[in-house]
């Protein structure tokens, strides 16, 4: 498959998707962990939108192997791609943090708050709440420091040397 539009590669344009978009997840996902209401009011949006990062995430990666076989290798630019090449854990992490996260509070807390999950004691269920809210913290931060870091590098990969 040709990555390009009108002779131009899409990997610059695509990458746009991944800047915008995993940032606002985490942002939703932390909001979420730490505002209840907020949680309740976003629902479905928050899993829906932190998929959306990923997959835009995996299709700039795929556009960028393609630019790659595409340009001249520089030190920055295979700083760039090897930073993208943490890009994939991180994603996933977020993404399974946050469907367990609204897994949890759509379908089991509400389960034990009934008295439905017998086996579910207030003690686990709190502990689980605490550390799925951890997990989605820490994912979140990461997937999105990661983001901002290789896109850093591939901004310094285009500009640094052409722009004074």
């Amino acid at each position: 498959m040709s990555w390009t539009f009108n002779g131009l590669p899409l990997h610059p344009l695509l990458v746009h998707a991944v800047v915008m978009l995993a940032p606002s997840a985490s942002i939703a996902a932390i909001l979420g962990t730490v505002w209840p209401a907020a949680r309740r009011k976003l629902g479905i949006v928050t899993p829906i939108l932190t998929l959306a990062a990923a997959a835009s995430a995996a299709i700039a990666m795929q556009a960028g192997e393609y630019l790659h076989a595409h340009v001249t290798d520089t030190k920055l630019i295979d700083a760039h791609i090897h930073g993208a090449q943490a890009v994939p854990p991180w994603m996933i992490f977020m993404v399974a943090a946050v469907w367990g996260q609204w897994y949890w509070f759509r379908y089991q807390a509400k389960r034990a708050a009934a008295g439905q999950a017998p086996a579910l004691s207030a003690l686990l269920s709190r502990a689980t709440t605490w550390a799925l809210g951890a997990l989605v913290i820490v994912a979140s931060v990461g997937a999105t420091t990661i983001i901002a870091l290789v896109g850093d590098a591939g901004a310094r990969a285009v500009w640094e040397s052409t722009f004074h």
